[in-house]
């Protein structure tokens, strides 16, 4: 599912959905969603505020309209994520295509395919490889700090993408990895969430997908 919108969140927050619904949003948190975190995080506070206040009582309604007028503020104010462009440095299959074109062969497949991509700030080390037992490929990567930067990513949000659809997400870990495995053979894009903006990786094919 998406993200949650914060009328529902209040409303799971005191306990007012199903357990469907429910069941779904910590499903949804689970799978690591930092803007629904940070909005449960911010409702959590404010009811803990007003419980300790008994010099008001607000009535199931007017928490409803003060949840609806916030979250319109928040959808008409909130900015889009600065977009940080990423250059590829290396790709272990270059130039092989070109090679091959002059060569008039066709190869197999290679069995693993690695790039390097580079912002200011950050570094990002990425690697298909064949998975085990299966026809598709392991995506690892690694987010790190540039040299030059001070800037410590530490652990952010990465989304997969095929077609425009959100095919897998994780988070990296400690060191900045992540892993996406047993991908179907394709072309993907990627999203890396870190904490000055979105990284925008476009058009990574697996080693079946080339």
């Amino acid at each position: 599912m998406g993200c949650v919108p914060i009328d529902i969140l209040a409303d799971y927050l005191r306990g007012h959905v199903d357990p469907a619904r429910q069941d779904e949003i910590m499903a949804h948190f689970a799978a690591g969603c930092g803007d629904c975190q940070q909005r449960l995080a911010w409702l959590s506070e404010v009811v803990a505020v007003t419980a300790q206040d008994d010099s008001f009582v607000f009535s199931e309604v007017v928490i409803a309209r003060i949840v609806a007028q916030f979250k319109g503020r928040m959808d008409g104010e909130r900015a889009p994520l600065r977009q940080l462009v990423a250059q590829l440095i290396f790709d272990s299959l270059f130039p092989a295509p070109f090679a091959e074109a002059r060569e008039g062969l066709s190869s197999p497949a290679p069995a693993s395919r690695q790039m390097l991509f580079r912002t200011e700030e950050y570094d990002i080390d990425l690697r298909f490889e064949k998975s085990d037992g299966t026809a598709g490929d392991d995506l690892i990567g690694q987010v790190m700090a540039a040299e030059q930067s001070r800037t410590d990513p530490g652990p952010v949000l990465v989304r997969l993408l095929r077609e425009g659809e959100t095919a897998a997400q994780t988070r990296t870990n400690a060191r900045g990895v992540f892993r996406f495995s047993a991908l179907p053979p394709g072309v993907y894009d990627l999203r890396i969430y870190v904490a000055d903006g979105e990284i925008r990786l476009d058009r990574l094919a697996t080693t079946m997908g080339i």
